[in-house]
C-alpha cells in the first residue's frame, strides 16, 4: 500500500477519506490549514481512500481520479479539485479536471480502468475496516482513533 503524504513532521494525521463524503469535505479546509499553515513542518498527512459506495456512487470514481492524477505527479492537486468541485463529478468532469491539471487526458483514463488501481483503492479500504473505520472522515492521530470535532482549533488543540 502506498499512501499520500502531505507535509514534513514527527506528528501524523491520517485520514481514511470518501471525496463524496460531506464530512470529509468540510474537514477539508481545516486538515489543509493545520498541516500546510498553522503546524508546517510538525505534521503531516497521510490519506488512503475509504469510498463508500452504497451512500456515495462516485466515491470510487473519484477515488481512482485521484490516484490517476498521482500516477503523473499531481494527486494533490486533483485532492484539492475533488473537494473543492464536490458536486461536479461525472466522467466528463473528472477528465476536464484532468485537463485542466495538466494531465495526459488519454494515459488519465487508462489508468482510471486500471484493474491495478482499482485494486490499491480497496487495498486502502481494507486497511481502514481492519483500523475499525466505518465512516468518513476516519482520522488518527499518530496512530491513535480520533473521534473529536474536524474544525482547526479542535485539530490544533490536539496537535500541538
Amino acid at each position: 500500500m502506498t499512501d499520500w503524504v502531505r507535509g514534513t513532521g514527527d506528528r501524523e494525521l491520517l485520514e481514511y477519506l470518501d471525496f463524496q463524503c460531506p464530512y470529509c469535505r468540510a474537514a477539508h479546509g481545516a486538515i489543509k490549514s493545520v498541516v500546510l499553515d498553522d503546524l508546517a513542518g510538525r505534521v503531516r498527512l497521510r490519506v488512503r481512500h475509504f469510498p463508500i459506495r452504497e451512500k456515495h456512487p462516485r466515491a470510487e470514481a473519484t477515488a481512482r481520479a485521484a490516484e490517476a492524477a498521482g500516477r503523473q505527479g499531481r494527486f494533490w492537486e486533483m485532492h484539492d479539485l475533488l473537494f473543492a468541485r464536490f458536486d461536479a463529478v461525472t466522467d466528463e468532469d473528472l477528465e476536464a479536471y484532468a485537463s485542466e491539471l495538466g494531465l495526459d487526458v488519454a494515459r488519465f483514463a487508462a489508468d482510471v480502468a486500471d484493474p491495478a488501481l482499482a485494486a490499491a483503492v480497496e487495498e486502502d479500504r481494507q486497511a481502514g475496516l481492519a483500523q475499525g473505520v466505518t465512516g468518513t472522515p476516519g482520522l488518527f492521530l499518530d496512530g491513535e482513533r480520533y473521534t473529536g470535532f474536524y474544525d482547526r482549533e479542535a485539530l490544533l488543540d490536539v496537535l500541538w
